[in-house]
């Protein structure tokens, strides 16, 4: 600890200083893209220290002073670490083990145990400071969900609404409702279009689809789907799908999942690229078996261009989903649609008449070709916030914008 802590208190008082200076979204990011799973505890926020500081020097003015705080601080690891073990397949896997640091997120209520034991234990005192600034910036309107927290966070020790920005000035980082309007290109194709301010803060692009059901006729919501298309350099300072002035091409075709034909709601878990192969991987979500549940495909574009089944996880008790179940043969599934109410704007989640699939060996997973439904995009940035575009309608193969 005596190596570790001088090297984070003068990383975190340069941190403050850009906190001060307005820079935070540059550090919301670089929190983000290191941000790690602490399996088993995911209301702990994290993030790899090392790997925040090659992050935030990706964005920031001052490379070589981040670059230099990193190579001190991993000095400073190798001599406070004393035995180190690994398997092999960790030792060759670069950036898989190293050091974790909190860095409140999610939860920004527990900032006030974690300044207590800092105290108890005499350390962090500029890294106290920095995450201080940091939780009131989001306290001050900059996540989605401290409005409806800020009631709770006036009774923490660390709330201190002078250390926010203003509304203006969260608004140079955020799309209006006019930066995310659907627009069509002289040959019919839809696109967004950003500024590259904001955009490049975005960290998931994703489709989402409805349409009316044809056997009960109720209007369904699809989720999101086919991510890859939009998502896949979004975000990415340097890669960033488009131009630089934040144009996102939206290349829809006309298909979306299905298992012997019926369309499935499905959401994207994740994406990955390599060179030009491609794999998602997709949940349903169904009652599988009679318990609520999601079941999971994997797509790639080379060996599985249909995809399969991988695994199905039943919902626990406490709201997670953590158990992996074979996918057998017998088993059965229906799919969990969310169904919009156009009467009273409600929406609901249930299953749909005809759509029960019992799995066999001839079961099969693929792209169905769909007509006469509405598209939407919903954008989620580096700061918590969610968004969504109105709709577009798509139908015989073309794209209408009211």
């Amino acid at each position: 600890v005596k190596y570790v802590i001088p090297v984070l208190e003068n990383i975190s008082s340069y941190c403050y200083k850009q906190l001060k200076s307005k820079e935070y979204p540059d550090i919301a990011k670089a929190r983000a893209d290191s941000e790690i799973e602490t399996a088993g505890y995911e209301m702990i926020d994290a993030v790899a220290f090392c790997d925040f500081l090659v992050d935030e020097s990706t964005y920031d003015k001052d490379y070589a002073k981040l670059q230099s705080f990193k190579l001190k601080m991993e000095q400073a690891v190798s001599n406070a670490v004393i035995y180190t073990r690994s398997t092999k397949a960790a030792a060759e896997k670069e950036n898989l083990c190293g050091i974790s640091i909190c860095h409140v997120y999610s939860d920004l209520l527990s900032l006030d145990s974690l300044l207590e034991i800092h105290k108890m234990l005499g350390i962090c005192n500029n890294y106290d400071k920095y995450l201080k600034y940091y939780a009131n910036i989001m306290a001050g309107g900059q996540v989605y969900f401290a409005k409806e927290n800020k009631q709770l966070y006036k009774k923490t020790k660390w709330y201190n609404p002078k250390m926010s920005y203003t509304n203006k000035e969260y608004s140079k980082y955020f799309p209006s409702e006019k930066d995310i309007r659907f627009k069509l290109d002289k040959s019919g194709s839809p696109y967004l279009e950003f500024n590259y301010t904001k955009i490049r803060f975005c960290k998931d692009v994703l489709l989402g689809m409805m349409a009316y059901d044809s056997d009960s006729g109720k209007a369904v919501y699809f989720g999101q789907n086919r991510a890859y298309y939009i998502s896949a350099y979004v975000g990415d300072y340097n890669k960033l799908l488009g131009d630089r002035e934040g144009r996102v091409n939206i290349d829809f075709d006309g298909y979306w999942l299905a298992v012997n034909g019926t369309i499935m709601p499905v959401y994207n878990v994740a994406t990955a690229i390599d060179d030009n192969e491609m794999a998602n991987v997709f949940y349903i979500p169904c009652l599988y078996n009679g318990y609520t549940a999601r079941l999971y495909v994997l797509w790639d574009n080379v060996e599985d261009p249909d995809g399969y089944f991988l695994y199905w996880m039943p919902e626990g008790d406490d709201g997670r989903y953590s158990m992996c179940y074979e996918v057998t043969s017998g088993d059965v599934f229906e799919p969990l649609y969310t169904v919009y109410d156009e009467n009273t704007g409600e929406f609901t989640t249930e299953t749909l008449a005809n759509k029960k699939i019992r799995l066999t060996t001839k079961t099969k997973v693929s792209w169905e070709k769909v007509d006469n439904v509405n598209l939407f995009i919903s954008l989620e940035d580096y700061f918590g916030n969610e968004y969504q575009t109105s709709t577009m309608g798509y139908s015989n193969g073309q794209f209408i914008i009211d």
